[in-house]
């Protein structure tokens, strides 16, 4: 069945110039909309949105029009199995979509709309995010010997160049192998500046590797209230909420000098409760006080930042101004 969307555009009320502004909205409670929304990526004047459900990519001008739904569960071309995460190279214009089920990488080309350009397999195993720096690849896989690879097109396939970096955690069962995987398995993040960024989703810490491999530098989310982690017989571990609710690190941002990294917070259900963000500044010397949002932020705009709620209805805005509300 062909999943419909509907796209609201809001005129912005006056005297309220200094809060943010719901711009477009995609989703919502208007119409049949979005399954789950994965992913959002903002590129040549375009949303691609990666359902989880469908699983879909949708792409919308900055207008609010919708230009393209393609995509639909398979193995085949175009067809995505578990897709969890976008990419893009602007040397070529390429959109990038990680499907870890079928072990690999589709690329597309953003013009107007996506043309699918080839789909590339991979082996490196369970590919969790892509990132493009200075026409070069890197991805993150929980690995336990590296934090990141550095990876290259050999005979159509994508696959490991070089390790980038060290697994490292200041947690308490750092050396379990359980847990040593765990320091690269959240969001990845190349920025303008020439690093790496990984981010660990459950330890609250975020790694930054220099895009030559020589520095890796960690530091711990401000107020971070993970999940707690316990070590048990037979080298396994547990998982348990402390105090009834828990953190993840769910994104990374880039700032003009740092990164903003965003947490979901979750209650002992797994329900969402809220968001919050901190920004890092460049050096890692310093973080602002964390801030509550209503919406997880993921991405940017020239009009403004782009939010997601998934609960109770997938719904995408753009704000105007710098962060959610």
């Amino acid at each position: 069945m062909n999943r419909l969307i509907l796209i609201t555009l809001f005129c912005a009320p006056m005297g309220v110039m200094a809060q943010s502004q719901a711009l477009i909205t995609i989703g919502g409670d208007r119409g049949i909309e979005l399954g789950v929304v994965r992913d959002v990526g903002s590129w040549s004047r375009r949303l691609v949105i990666l359902d989880k459900n469908a699983p879909h990519l949708r792409v919308v001008d900055e207008t609010g029009r919708l230009r393209q739904t393609t995509g639909r569960s398979g193995s085949g071309p175009g067809e995505f199995a578990v897709p969890v995460a976008l990419s893009f190279d602007s040397s070529t214009n390429s959109v990038f979509v990680v499907d870890q089920a079928n072990a690999r990488v589709t690329a597309y080309v953003l013009d107007d709309t996506l043309r699918l350009s080839k789909t590339i397999p991979t082996s490196v195993v369970n590919l969790r995010d892509l990132c493009v720096l200075r026409g070069r690849y890197f991805g993150n896989s929980g690995s336990r010997t590296q934090l990141l690879d550095e990876l290259e097109l050999s005979e159509g396939r994508l696959v490991p160049r070089r390790p980038l970096g060290k697994p490292q955690s200041g947690h308490p069962l750092a050396a379990h192998p359980l847990v040593v995987g765990r320091s690269s398995e959240g969001p990845l993040l190349c920025d303008g500046s020439g690093f790496i960024w990984v981010a660990s989703r459950y330890l609250g810490e975020v790694h930054r590797v220099s895009l030559d491999g020589e520095t890796q530098e960690t530091v711990m989310v401000r107020d971070f209230h993970g999940i707690q982690l316990t070590a048990g017989s037979g080298g396994s571990l547990t998982f348990s909420a402390p105090d009834g609710w828990y953190e993840e690190v769910s994104a990374l941002l880039p700032l003009r000098e740092g990164v903003r990294v965003v947490v979901t917070r979750f209650a002992r259900d797994g329900s969402v409760s809220g968001y919050q963000f901190v920004d890092v500044t460049s050096d890692l010397k310093s973080q602002t006080p964390r801030i509550a949002a209503n919406w997880i932020e993921i991405a940017a705009t020239s009009r403004g930042v782009v939010c997601v709620l998934n609960d109770p209805m997938p719904t995408v805005t753009v704000f105007s101004g710098t962060r959610c509300p």
